[in-house]
C-alpha cells in the first residue's frame, strides 16, 4: 500500500529508527539531512493513516523549522495539501532537491499557532 524508501541518518541515536503501528495507523521516526546548513541532521516523522488506502496525516513534522523544511524539500503534490491558498508558485521557486539554507530565529506570532519561520536559501543544484 506504500512504497517509497528515504536515506536516514544512522549516526548515533538509539536505536536509529522507531516506530509504531495502530489498527489504522502507523508512526515512523528517524534522522535525515536537514535544509539547515548549520544543522547535519533532524527528526523526521512520517505518519500514516491507513483505511482504504494510505494517506498522510499530521504531525507533518516536530517543529516548524522543520515543516518549513519538508515543505521545501517534498514535491508540490506533497505540500500541497499543508499550505493555505495559492503558493504552488514560491514552491516551485524555491523547492529543489539540494536546497540549503541558514534559518533564522524562529518567532512564535501573537496568533495561537502561528510561527515565523525565516531562511535564507543556497540553492545547490547543479
Amino acid at each position: 500500500m506504500l512504497d517509497c524508501s528515504e536515506f536516514a541518518y544512522l549516526g548515533r541515536n538509539s536505536p536509529p529508527i522507531q516506530g509504531s503501528a495502530g489498527p489504522d495507523d502507523v508512526l515512523i521516526e528517524f534522522a535525515i539531512a536537514s535544509v539547515d546548513a548549520a544543522v547535519h541532521n533532524r527528526e523526521a516523522v512520517r505518519h500514516y493513516r491507513v483505511k482504504d488506502r494510505v494517506q498522510p496525516v499530521d504531525p507533518i513534522a516536530l517543529s516548524p523549522r522543520d515543516f518549513v523544511d519538508e515543505w521545501l524539500t517534498q514535491p508540490w503534490n506533497e505540500g500541497a495539501s499543508w499550505t493555505a491558498g495559492s503558493i504552488e508558485g514560491w514552491h516551485q521557486e524555491l523547492h529543489s532537491e539540494h536546497v540549503s539554507g541558514d534559518f533564522h530565529p524562529t518567532m512564535h506570532c501573537k496568533t495561537p499557532d502561528l510561527w515565523q519561520v525565516g531562511i535564507s536559501l543556497k540553492n545547490t543544484d547543479t
